[in-house]
């Protein structure tokens, strides 16, 4: 619910059901995961560069 009302509000979908939706195939699919992963080493380079 929480990504389908994000969706929402970012103006990616136009209603919660579709937000509902979007937010199952993209987790599904491994997108969601895929960006996670991503921003996890993002967060590991910056740290790095930071310390």
């Amino acid at each position: 619910m929480n990504a389908a009302a994000a969706l929402l509000v970012g103006g990616k979908v136009d209603t919660m059901l579709d937000g509902m939706r979007l937010a199952a195939e993209v987790i599904d699919s491994g997108a969601a995961l895929a960006k996670l992963d991503s921003l996890i080493a993002f967060s590991r380079r910056y740290a790095e560069g930071a310390a």
